[in-house]
């Protein structure tokens, strides 16, 4: 069985959470008038205000994403993942039980619903987020890889 040990967990963590922010992103972007549609009636955003968040939200989950995954400005990313993972949790809290889509990875889905296994992995995920920011300094990209300098020439 592979072991993971220090540094190797922390950045194993990172690469799987910002997988699944990419994933997350893609499914809503396969599909995203249906994702917009979807949000409008999910939580009763103005059709207005579904359009807009249903266009950002996908690109702010890519970025956060591929952020991740680069492991740039990791203490930033991870503070602002915790953060949407929180505002999702707080924003479905009212719908737990139902038998709503809940529609976190778009077309990707399926019939996932509002239930317990959404608020777990939620939970989850803001833990590894957090737990990722506390240990941001051993799952990152070092400062040493943009500090480049220029050789003597004698």
């Amino acid at each position: 069985m592979l072991k993971l040990k220090g540094k190797y967990f922390v950045i194993a963590l990172r690469l799987l959470l910002g997988a699944v922010f990419v994933a997350s992103s893609l499914g809503k972007m396969i599909d995203g008038a249906a994702f917009r549609q979807d949000l409008g009636q999910l939580i009763g955003f103005d059709p207005r205000l579904a359009e807009i968040v249903g266009i950002v939200l996908p690109a702010v989950e890519l970025t956060l994403g591929l952020l991740l995954l680069s492991g740039l400005f990791l203490k930033w990313v991870t503070l602002l993942a915790s953060g949407f993972l929180l505002l999702f949790i707080i924003v479905f809290l009212p719908l737990a039980g139902s038998t709503t889509s809940c529609g976190c990875f778009g077309a990707l889905s399926g019939d996932e619903t509002v239930g317990t296994a959404f608020f777990v992995r939620d939970l989850l995920l803001l833990t590894v987020s957090f737990f990722l920011y506390t240990r941001a300094g051993n799952a990152g990209v070092s400062r040493r890889f943009f500090q480049w300098k220029a050789k003597k020439v004698s």
